[in-house]
């Protein structure tokens, strides 16, 4: 008879009594040898669209020959390069917000099967200096599993593409490629976080007129700029630093 094996709080339960912390090595890799075994079996029946839907939650089905595997991993990445910057930004909201309902929360990590429950809680810490997000799983007060997300020097930074980042890694699943390459932006919308070259002070966009490319910004030391040139630059040239919008504005 198979034993259900989960992990709570950092801690080992079977049905029939405690583990032997001696044979838990052994038990853990005859649990991943079984998992990549049925995970075989199942990914010789699923349609090229099902085995790209696993991709899209995170898991990863086993093939045949690795031209298959290239083969799918190619055509699913294209799939997610057609999303705008916006659509990325969405669904990453929305994958949180799904991935943190906890009591439908069940995944696999170094093959023993993990269940989140009530009591456990999801922290994020978001560094806007550092351009990080970190993910934080605890319980009881205590951390037993996290995951980091780290915005690139050249990229626009955006915590809602960071907690999905962080948390998939958090949780052990392969991060969507649509969120490590999200498109980049092209054009200041109000509540971006703007920054010229030539000056360390960083601007939010409060206003953006649609007659014109005149906008009013609010800087980082409280100076407002206002119009489509800042010390003979163009507002074209402003590099888009943070697009999380968590600042608000108008557009007039």
């Amino acid at each position: 008879m198979a034993e259900n094996i989960t992990m709570h709080a950092g801690k080992l339960y079977q049905e029939s009594g405690p583990i032997d912390m001696g044979n838990l090595v052994e038990l853990r890799q005859m649990v991943i040898d079984l998992t990549r075994r049925v995970e075989a079996l199942e990914s010789k029946h699923l349609s090229i669209e099902q085995i790209k839907a696993l991709y899209g939650m995170g898991k990863i089905p086993l093939f045949d020959n690795e031209a298959d595997e290239l083969r799918v991993r190619s055509e699913f990445a294209a799939t997610q390069q057609q999303y705008t910057r916006e659509q990325v930004i969405e669904m990453a909201k929305r994958d949180v917000d799904e991935l943190m309902m906890t009591q439908h929360l069940h995944f696999l990590r170094d093959g023993i099967t993990i269940t989140l429950s009530y009591e456990d809680k999801i922290d994020f810490v978001v560094n806007r200096d550092k351009r990080t997000v970190v993910a934080l799983i605890k319980s009881s007060g205590k951390v037993w599993a996290r995951g980091i997300a780290k915005c690139q020097p050249d990229d626009c930074f955006n915590v809602h593409i960071g907690k999905a980042i962080a948390l998939y890694r958090a949780l052990g699943l392969m991060v969507l490629n649509m969120y490590l390459n999200a498109p980049q932006p092209t054009e200041a919308q109000v509540g971006d976080v703007i920054k010229w070259p030539t000056t360390s002070a960083t601007y939010v966009v409060k206003t953006k007129y649609a007659s014109s490319a005149n906008i009013e910004c609010l800087s980082s030391d409280r100076f407002v700029f206002r119009g489509k040139r800042y010390y003979g630059r163009d507002i074209s040239e402003a590099v888009i630093i943070d697009d999380s919008h968590d600042f608000g504005g108008e557009v007039m």
